[in-house]
């Protein structure tokens, strides 16, 4: 859940324009060498957030064989990614803040 909230700040932020960022967006998702660079990206992600996930999960950050915090953030992008995927797909999507509930419920 923490993981979750962790995502508003972005959330809101996609959401205060909404029908420009939707545009990027679908664009990002939809145009295979920016879909690359963003996953790309997202990998960077792993490297900064895996310290404190091995913490909170009670696991020793500098230990590279405990799979549990690759597989929270793995899945916490993931469902980022879906969540982006399914905004940008509908004309009238539902909120932003009810995707990622809605991805997150899934692999939770």
């Amino acid at each position: 859940m923490a993981l979750r909230r962790a995502l508003d700040p972005l959330l809101e932020q996609y959401e205060v324009d909404d029908e420009r960022t939707r545009r990027i967006i679908r664009l990002v998702v939809n145009t295979p060498a920016l879909s690359a660079r963003h996953r790309e990206k997202n990998a960077r992600w792993h490297e900064v957030l895996r310290p404190e996930i091995a913490r909170r999960l009670g696991g020793d950050p500098s230990d590279p064989g405990d799979p549990r915090p690759g597989a929270v953030i793995a899945a916490a992008l993931a469902c980022v990614e879906a969540t982006l995927a399914a905004w940008t797909s509908e004309d009238r999507p539902a909120s932003l803040s009810e995707i990622p509930d809605r991805a997150m419920g899934a692999v939770g």
